[in-house]
């Protein structure tokens, strides 16, 4: 069974999670900044024409944060956690894996 000490160290792993995920984002960002220089803002089907494997890496990885923090979600409200930081982590992480 989960206990507090556990959740914790998940919350951390899970956090951890999203640190990396926004280093590795600001590299696919660079590189569709340098597509859109390169192809120019009408051919945008182009940008992604060759993609390197971070982007791949970043795209995948995103699916691994999302069940991480849905199943924290889950617990703190299965177990009536009041645990702020979980669901604020966890918001985050759903609403921040949603595209505009």
């Amino acid at each position: 069974m989960l206990n507090k000490i556990n959740i914790k160290y998940l919350l951390i792993f899970s956090m951890s999670l999203m640190l990396i995920q926004i280093f590795i984002g600001t590299g696919v960002r660079e590189f569709i900044d340098e597509q859109s220089k390169i192809y120019g803002r009408l051919d945008k089907d182009l940008w992604l024409s060759n993609p390197s494997f971070n982007f791949y890496f970043h795209r995948s990885f995103s699916i691994l944060i999302f069940l991480v923090n849905g199943f924290l979600f889950i617990i703190s409200k299965k177990f009536n956690m009041s645990m702020k930081y979980i669901n604020a982590v966890s918001t985050n992480a759903v609403f921040g894996s949603i595209e505009f």
